[in-house]
């Protein structure tokens, strides 16, 4: 880094100065690696491909464990910079945790598996004993090949 201990990140094409003790007191999040990057010249400001807008809050997140952001910034965001950044999975924001993972995407029912469940649940509503009817059933196909 520079000589006086702060490192330069160009956001955007917004410069943000930081201590760099600040930033590898971090070591496991995005900026910390870019910086211990040995192809990194931190003499340089750092390029981060980010939104300028919030990355302010992810400097306090380094700074104090945790980020402070105004009600007219959508928390969803700094959630997504915060999974973009590498921060820990659960980070505080206006003094409430928050998981940073991103939720798997539920898969769709299957048409057919619905119709079914459908069809079952009209047939066991109608027809009472249609369980009894079921074992009966396997009782007879079991008994026959068997046998």
């Amino acid at each position: 880094y520079v000589d006086d201990g702060v490192i330069t990140f160009d956001v955007g094409g917004k410069i943000f100065k930081v201590f760099g003790h600040t930033i590898l007191g971090r070591p496991s999040t995005l900026l910390a690696s870019l910086m211990e990057d040995i192809s990194t010249d931190c003499q340089r400001p750092i390029f981060v491909d980010a939104n300028a807008d919030r990355f302010s809050y992810i400097l306090d997140w380094y700074r104090y464990g945790e980020m402070f952001v105004p009600t007219n910034c959508p928390i969803d965001a700094v959630i997504r910079d915060a999974r973009f950044f590498l921060l820990p999975d659960e980070v505080i924001i206006n003094g409430v945790p928050f998981a940073i993972q991103a939720k798997p995407a539920e898969k769709p029912p299957v048409p057919a598996q619905a119709v079914r469940e459908s069809v079952s649940a009209c047939i066991t509503a109608a027809w009472p004993t249609f369980d009894q009817f079921v074992e009966d059933l396997v009782e007879q196909v079991q008994e026959h090949y068997l046998a």
